[in-house]
């Protein structure tokens, strides 16, 4: 049986940890995007994710450049604000950083620490997720999408035959090569985001069932 860290202990994330953290996301479905396993998985290595469990929260803490270590919102039922207070002065404690934060907080979590002592809720709209209605997506009518209508008559005329197939095994050596031309081109090597994605990107594929 898979290993559960108990906080104060973490641990990084392993595929072998997906059954666990999945079942965790599943029972309580927060409404960040990035709160998937697949999205903390590949993304592990570049915010040094690590996860832990607090009583009945999914507790998980990384490191970026602007926030030296952060926590993501604890996931799990009602009532986080304890569990939010004591990641942080955990982070406070271990890491010395004097303002540790919390990163990817959802309006439900903000909601619930919101007014009491010791917190300071800010939007930062560069972290909103996109939220699109399926049938915008499927017309892309109006001004609001000409831009991807654009795209979309920039692709047809510069390719004059394609196919749309469901990823393969057989796909993935060529879809890692494209990824590599594409950041050659980029000079992902030279932008620490544009690497973080491409690792993520081999990670997806290179794992990919």
């Amino acid at each position: 049986m898979q290993s559960v860290p108990q906080f104060p202990a973490f641990k990084s994330i392993e595929l072998s940890d997906r059954q666990v953290i999945s079942d965790i996301l599943r029972g309580h479905r927060p409404f960040t995007s990035e709160l998937t396993f697949t999205n903390l998985f590949i993304w592990r290595k570049h915010f040094v994710l690590q996860w832990s469990v607090h009583e009945d929260w999914l507790c998980i803490i990384g490191k970026e450049d602007l926030c030296p270590r952060f926590a993501m919102g604890p996931i799990g039922p009602p009532g986080r604000a304890g569990t939010t207070r004591l990641l942080l002065e955990w982070l406070k404690e271990h890491t010395g950083d004097s303002g540790p934060c919390i990163e990817r907080a959802d309006e439900r979590l903000a909601l619930e620490i919101s007014g009491k002592p010791g917190f300071l809720v800010e939007e930062t709209r560069e972290h909103f997720d996109y939220v699109y209605l399926t049938r915008d997506l499927i017309d892309l009518a109006g001004s609001k999408y000409r831009a991807k209508r654009n795209h979309i008559n920039q692709f047809h005329r510069a390719v004059a035959s394609y196919t749309y197939e469901e990823l393969e095994e057989r796909h993935v050596e060529e879809c890692l090569a494209l990824q590599e031309r594409w950041c050659l081109l980029r000079r992902c090597e030279e932008d620490l985001n544009l690497q973080g994605e491409w690792d993520a990107t081999k990670e997806i594929l290179m794992n990919h069932r």
